[in-house]
């Protein structure tokens, strides 16, 4: 009942939120980044741009860069588990702070669809550069 009213609420206040699909099939956090990884293509944004995609969009489209698939990593596992997993901005260590890039942050592990990997947060291997929560995450996209 809980979930029925919150999807309820979030559809009159955000809109197509839930033409993402959501899986009863899936038993783990992994089960869920591999889809995202199998099923969405990477595409990278024209050079200077940074237009987020709503998780909506990213599914129709197939297609997005690191913010727009873990987004939609995020709310899958939102909708599949309950967790409200958090996105984090990070700079690579091991390539001198070059790239950035977008990760999923959940229970001291981060989460990629992207790359689909799984790492256990280890102090210094990346440079936390911005982080956004799950309800700072779902506001953004609407509304930026």
């Amino acid at each position: 009942m809980k979930k029925l009213l919150w999807t309820a609420c979030t559809i009159l206040l955000i809109g197509c939120y839930y033409n993402v699909p959501t899986y009863e099939g899936f038993t783990s956090y992994e089960d869920v980044m591999h889809w995202v990884h199998e099923n969405i293509e990477q595409v990278a944004e024209p050079e200077g741009g940074n237009d987020w995609k709503t998780p909506a969009q990213t599914y129709a489209d197939r297609t997005g860069d690191c913010e727009d698939i873990n987004g939609l990593l995020m709310v899958m596992l939102h909708d599949a588990f309950g967790v409200k997993p958090e996105m984090h901005g990070v700079r690579m260590v091991a390539d001198d702070f070059k790239t950035s890039h977008a990760l999923v942050y959940l229970y001291g592990y981060y989460y990629d669809a992207v790359f689909d990997t799984v790492n256990r947060y280890e102090a210094g291997e990346y440079y936390v550069i911005g982080m956004l929560s799950y309800n700072e995450y779902i506001l953004s996209v609407w509304y930026s």
